[in-house]
């Protein structure tokens, strides 16, 4: 099985010019806990979501940040699967960065959607069913 087959697509997206409150919008209305920030080519540049939040909750209060691109509050080192890679591959990433959401990118890096703990362990056991 392939992580084709698992992504949820159509997931909104946000730009690096959006300002926090922008994109804390965009988690809202769509009960994301992950956002990508994507160029306007669509190619991933990061993404924004609970632990930057959390991150930010232990700074001093500071209203300026509010009104900043949020291209300043991304993680730009982020794990990323290809939409050919397999639900073993998905395994890997997950024990080895602990992430619990993956975004998924075709062969051009625009990014395709994404893909969660539970839909990889929900495949998993898929699989193991059907072998027994």
């Amino acid at each position: 099985m392939y992580v084709r087959e698992l992504i949820r697509t159509h997931i909104p997206t946000a730009s690096p010019e959006m300002s926090l409150q922008e994109v804390l919008d965009i988690m809202d209305i769509h009960q994301l806990v992950l956002v990508p920030i994507v160029r306007h080519d669509g190619t991933l540049l990061g993404t924004f979501g609970e632990e930057n939040i959390e991150r930010l909750l232990k700074e001093p209060s500071d209203t300026s940040t509010q009104q900043n691109d949020i291209a300043l509050l991304i993680n730009r080192d982020i794990p990323v699967l290809k939409e050919e890679s397999s639900v073993e591959e998905a395994i890997g990433y997950v024990q080895r960065h602990g992430c619990h959401r993956l975004v998924v990118v075709d062969d051009k890096g625009k990014v395709v959607g994404l893909v969660s703990i539970v839909d990889i362990y929900r495949a998993k056991l898929g699989e193991r069913n059907a072998r027994e």
